[in-house]
């Protein structure tokens, strides 16, 4: 695993440590020390998902690689999501999608795929006409 790269948007962490914290013996002191010694309400801030400083910061890349190393040491399979992360993002999320859930990166990827064919046909007329005042 790669620390640097983080295949889980900002919601879908926070989903779960969520639920994490519902299990039995865990407490939230326990986790602002496994997630680098953090202030209670930081990670209070953290799972309200309103706070958007977040991304890409220290906790949320030491959150996703907690989650990350815990699957792999219970030998858990990758989620549909974590699967579909990786195949349409094989570099990571990038920061602007950590925030977004997955219909929010769908309809982006529609704009752009759109956008860029809308220019696709600017690109054509604009050479069309060159050629013609030519």
């Amino acid at each position: 695993m790669t620390e640097d790269l983080v295949y889980d948007t900002y919601p879908q962490v926070v989903a779960k440590l969520k639920e994490f914290l519902t299990q039995d013996g865990v407490t939230n002191k326990m986790m602002c020390k496994v997630l680098g010694g953090i202030s209670h309400p930081t990670l209070t801030k953290f799972l309200s998902e309103t706070y958007l400083q977040n991304v890409g910061d220290k906790m949320y890349k030491a959150a996703y690689s907690f989650f990350e190393k815990l699957r792999i040491l219970e030998k858990m399979d990758k989620s549909e999501h974590r699967l579909k992360n990786e195949m349409e993002n094989s570099t990571g999320c990038h920061l602007y999608l950590l925030n977004m859930d997955e219909c929010e990166t769908d309809k982006l990827g529609e704009g752009l795929r759109q956008f860029i064919a809308e220019t696709d046909k600017l690109e054509k007329v604009i050479i069309n006409k060159v050629r013609v005042v030519q």
